[in-house]
């Protein structure tokens, strides 16, 4: 009986350590600045600028040509339609940093069809920046009307400015699974699992 149960037991062992390094776990530093303003830029449709999320490596939705020395904000925000008929938000975003420069996905707009009295769900975009800049602010832009407004972000006490700057205090670590490498890894683990039942059964015959 020994024998079997110390089989199980390298079978258990395998897989639990096959599972830890199907997560692909990636440590990024990261800190998120709370921005909470509502744009009127016309007079159905209200933007809830949320948050902006700063971040030391990509989510993927924004190319870097020079990935070492970037950094990434990510904009969450919503739209509610207070009008009386559908209409389309059609909103362009951009970035603005300390030194005066500005940062858009050219032609990407963001926000679809939505009801009367009904708010979309929350959105995201994500803009490559260097690294040794701060974020100033985001501007936000209706196509429709051609208005816009600029959002200054304010960092608080516990926000920094800039990754590696002396004013920075440690930001938050946060651990981000990825997905892709966990799905490249999740063939060979299966693959050793049942390598290893087959092992097992043929060494006690059980057929």
């Amino acid at each position: 009986m020994q024998k079997p149960l110390a089989l199980l037991a390298v079978v258990l062992i395998a897989f639990i350590l096959a599972t830890g390094l199907a997560t692909g776990a990636i440590v990024r530093d990261e800190f998120t600045v709370p921005l909470d303003r509502y744009v009127n830029l016309s007079s159905n449709l209200t933007i809830h600028i949320l948050q902006v999320t700063i971040s030391s490596e990509t989510y993927g939705g924004a190319y870097s040509p020079d990935p070492e020395n970037s950094i990434w904000p990510v904009l969450l925000f919503q739209y509610e339609n207070y009008g009386i008929q559908q209409v389309a938000g059609r909103l362009h975003m951009q970035f603005t940093d300390s030194a005066g420069e500005v940062y858009d996905k050219k032609d990407v707009y963001m926000g679809g069809p939505i009801y009367p009295g009904k708010k979309s769900p929350p959105q995201t975009l994500e803009i490559a920046i260097p690294k040794n800049r701060t974020l100033a602010g985001v501007i936000v832009i209706d196509e429709w009307t051609g208005k816009q407004v600029l959002i200054p972000v304010e960092y608080g006490s516990s926000s920094s400015t800039a990754f590696g700057s002396t004013q920075t205090p440690s930001p938050e670590i946060v651990v981000v699974v990825d997905d892709n490498l966990r799905n490249l890894l999740i063939i060979p683990i299966i693959l050793v699992i049942v390598g290893l039942v087959g092992w097992y059964i043929a060494k006690t015959r059980l057929f």
